[in-house]
């Protein structure tokens, strides 16, 4: 009797799932992390503070990369004339859903803004990612990253 149950309980479970993954414009949603943001990205172009202004293109000869795998980040401002770092933070971040939250823990240059946990809002378009929050709770930063390959 108590396998005839299961039997048929996995058999109905089987068709709704069946059922709902048919029906157009279903999407059945799981906790796994659905956004790629492994990688390594180089900023193309940025908005800071209460700029009402459009984005600014990185400066040329000044490149950010950012390199994120599946537990940690860095990114760093680098001169390519000369090779030295001008600027760099990292840490562990997460990813739910679109929120992305870096836990600053070292850095050059970032001094105010170490041991915060700043949270931003990603959407990735292809090799584009769009990047948009609070680095502080009055300073806000968009920033477009491109995916090296």
């Amino acid at each position: 009797m108590k396998k005839t149950f299961i039997a048929v309980t996995l058999a109905m479970l089987t068709i709704a799932l069946l059922t709902i993954s048919a029906v157009p414009g279903t999407t059945f949603k799981t906790k796994k992390q659905t956004l790629s943001v492994e990688g390594t990205w180089q900023l193309v172009s940025y908005k800071y503070g209460s700029s009402t202004s459009g984005f600014i293109d990185c400066p040329e000869g000044f490149p950010r990369l950012k390199m994120i795998n599946k537990t940690h980040f860095v990114w760093v401002n680098y001169n390519t004339e000369s090779g030295s770092i001008t600027q760099s933070a990292g840490g562990k971040y997460t990813l739910i859903g679109n929120t992305y939250t870096e836990f600053l823990e070292f850095g050059l240059g970032m001094d105010q803004y170490l041991k915060t946990n700043p949270q931003y809002t990603l959407k990735i378009e292809g090799d584009i990612l769009f990047q948009s929050g609070n680095l502080t709770p009055d300073y806000k930063i968009e920033e477009i990253w491109k995916r090296v390959k």
